[in-house]
């Protein structure tokens, strides 16, 4: 409604802020972003401290720079719309931006960590609430402004995308602002940090299961609430006062925002107790596959522990090994003795098993990483297909392209293009690959692509990409490649959202590209079957 009303009631200077507040609280609304930033306590300080300053001490300037990138691209799109302009010439500039910025990391440490974070960034901004909201608001300036209607046009798409490229810039020019002019405080406030990480903490779990889940209810109720009613209100606030204009079926609008808040809260509830652990556990074992990881869950603290009870025995090296035997579950071990795990004070002695790898006892197991990036394959083939957003995509290009393009046809090249690209960024993580190598290629054949494409499979493509990386995907891939990066060894565990978003855009455009191709050759079989009767 606001996009058919806004282009007639609305001078452009109205319309455009409009736009980028509609864009802010977008942002803030989105329950991805509230992941990405709890993600911030799995970072090492050490071993990558301007990514921990970002996600901890700059947090809300990280959400902050997200938001407004997300704005500044509502207002492009709100300009395309106005004006009609093609998005090809938005989407090259913006993409060698982003990679130009990333460039850099190659030529500092500190900025590398960051550029993951960063694409990944661009990636949850596309959730549940920005997509439909920036496509409901581009279709219908595009039905005014270009006299098209819902049904018969893709252009109203293209916001989604400029909406993930929009963020990227900003964080990376957040962090190379600070990578170029550190803060004084930087390093003390660093340590602080990890003095807090280091002093005890109420641990929530110990609490009683009814107590537990009536805090945490309660907490995601309260975020709810204030992600979707400012947003809201804001949105009622324009149409219903500044542009005069009557609610019509008030009761359902109302209903469907009551809706929204219980079923946002009752999510972010199921993150916190599922999603997120079960992404988190997932990454955490995977790496067992190809390589011995260390069961952290399972650490136990032997009381009493003396030294003198320890035996020795020599290894291929020929050098002295101290072990010991520990029996727990019935089963009699031989434990490898670290010095760093014996506290003489109390003596105790804190052990934790390490498991795998499973494939073979080789330290890298080639078969071992075969499995777990088939397994990446196919958990983001069922994930994507698990999105709500995407699956209303499907519906919607199928609707406005009249069933040339079948909503299971893009649903199946999406899925297979996400599929492919958490594999990639699975690849990233395990052998620590700069997060730039991997984007420059399959950016650089996008561009070629798009060029070759037509402008509906331009669109639909790029757009496809944000709405992978909604509600499901996000909490698992983000704890799962944090989790496989622990084990692993990575300095961070980010980039495989950015690989998820990539991948699909390919898929689609050259399935756009075999489309045209084949629609083409009918229109010339049936027009040369038409021409032979009058040959003769």
């Amino acid at each position: 409604n606001l996009g058919i009303k806004l282009p007639s009631r609305t001078p452009l200077l109205g319309i455009l802020i409009f736009a980028f507040l509609l864009g802010l609280g977008a942002t803030f609304a989105e329950p991805a972003i509230g992941i990405l930033r709890a993600m911030g306590s799995s970072v090492e300080v050490q071993n990558a401290p301007l990514l921990y300053y970002l996600l901890n001490q700059k947090a809300f300037e990280l959400v902050w720079a997200v938001a407004v990138g997300v704005g500044f691209a509502v207002i492009l799109g709100v300009l395309r719309f106005l004006y009609n302009w093609s998005l090809k010439p938005l989407i090259y500039p913006l993409v060698l931006l982003c990679l130009g910025l990333s460039v850099y990391s190659l030529f500092s440490d500190n900025f590398s960590q960051i550029v993951g974070l960063a694409w990944d960034c661009g990636a949850v901004t596309t959730g549940p609430v920005t997509v439909p909201l920036v496509i409901a608001l581009g279709l219908g300036m595009s039905r005014v402004v270009t006299g098209h209607s819902d049904e018969g046009s893709t252009s109203g798409f293209g916001v989604v995308t400029i909406a993930s490229l929009c963020p990227i810039i900003m964080v990376l020019a957040l962090g190379l602002f600070y990578d170029l002019n550190p803060p004084a405080d930087f390093g003390t406030s660093l340590q602080n940090s990890i003095a807090s990480n280091l002093t005890p903490t109420e641990n929530n779990d110990q609490l009683p299961t009814i107590q537990l889940v009536k805090s945490y209810l309660k907490k995601n109720f309260v975020i709810a609430a204030q992600a979707i009613l400012p947003l809201c209100l804001f949105m009622l606030l324009i149409y219903r006062v500044i542009m005069r204009e009557r609610f019509k079926y008030a009761d359902e609008i109302f209903l469907g925002l009551l809706f929204s808040i219980m079923g946002l809260t009752l999510f972010n509830l199921g993150i916190d107790f599922g999603l997120g652990k079960l992404g988190k556990q997932v990454g955490t074992v995977l790496p067992s596959a190809y390589s011995a990881i260390r069961l952290e869950a399972d650490t136990k603290v032997i009381e009493n522990f003396d030294r003198n009870k320890l035996h020795y025995r020599y290894t291929s090296d020929g050098n002295l090994e101290a072990f010991f035997y520990f029996h727990r579950d019935h089963v009699t071990k031989a434990i490898i003795f670290e010095e760093d795990s014996y506290h003489p004070e109390n003596k105790t002695y804190t052990f934790t098993p390490s498991y795998g790898p499973i494939w073979n006892q080789d330290s890298f197991s080639t078969i071992g990483i075969l499995v777990v990036l088939f397994f990446a394959f196919l958990m983001g083939y069922g994930a994507t297909l698990a999105e709500p957003a995407l699956n209303t995509l499907g519906t919607t290009v199928e609707d406005i392209s009249a069933g040339t393009f079948k909503k299971n046809m893009l649903m199946q090249a999406v899925a297979i293009g996400v599929g492919v690209g958490i594999m990639l960024g699975v690849t990233k993580i395990i052998w620590d690959i700069p997060m730039i190598w991997l984007l420059a290629v399959p950016y650089f054949i996008l561009l070629v692509l798009s060029i070759f494409s037509t402008e509906e499979y331009v669109n639909i493509a790029w757009d496809s990409a944000g709405v992978t990386t909604g509600p499901i995907t996000v909490p698992l891939v983000l704890a799962m490649g944090l989790g496989i990066g622990a084990q692993s060894g990575a300095i961070e565990g980010f980039g495989i959202l950015a690989m998820a978003s990539v991948s699909p855009i390919m898929s689609v455009l050259i399935m756009g590209l075999f489309l045209n191709r084949y629609r083409g050759n009918i229109i010339r079989e049936e027009l040369d079957q038409s021409l032979v009767p009058e040959a003769r």
